[in-house]
């Protein structure tokens, strides 16, 4: 899949990047305008997870970038673009994109076969929880974007729920 990200109007953002877990199957197409002459090297700057990741070195724009299994295993990521001279000394970035996410990965044969709940939708919903408490997110847009998900449901009081109906969330 290859997705479109124009820094230069942000019309990309909160929007979903794949699956958790994937390896190389998101490629992402990147623009930015720096208005320096002096920036002809690039990185890719990544928050997900609590962490931070970096490219190596881009020369050129647009930039593709294939986005390895370390970037999709949290839920939510946010991109910037670094700006750098012919020296290395660091020019400057664009403007955060936040709001990225990945859904969540679907469960084996088995457990959909027999309906029964996924460990690995309670444990989505909570790193889901934990990444949007980082990103600051509001306890609605949380439930928005964990309802983007079908395995997700929140019972009445707004707590984010496992496929069976179980396992609460807590906001």
């Amino acid at each position: 899949m290859i997705i479109t990200l124009n820094f230069d109007d942000q019309s990309a953002s909160s929007m979903c990047l794949g699956r958790i877990g994937e390896h190389n199957a998101t490629v992402l197409d990147v623009t930015c305008n720096f208005n320096d002459s002096r920036a002809v090297a690039y990185r890719l700057a990544f928050q997900c997870g609590g962490k931070s990741y970096h490219s190596e070195v881009i020369t050129s724009l647009p930039i593709q970038f294939s986005l390895p299994q370390a970037l999709t295993l949290a839920p939510r990521m946010s991109i910037q673009v670094v700006a750098y001279d012919t020296d290395g000394n660091y020019i400057g970035k664009s403007a955060k994109m936040s709001g990225f996410y990945f859904a969540p990965s679907i469960g084996t044969a088995s457990e959909i076969e027999k309906n029964e709940p996924s460990i690995d939708a309670e444990l989505t919903a909570l790193e889901l929880r934990v990444s949007a408490l980082e990103e600051g997110l509001s306890d609605a847009e949380i439930i928005e974007v964990c309802s983007l998900f079908a395995d997700f449901i929140s019972d009445e009081n707004g707590n984010i729920l496992g496929a069976d109906s179980s396992t609460a969330i807590a906001f």
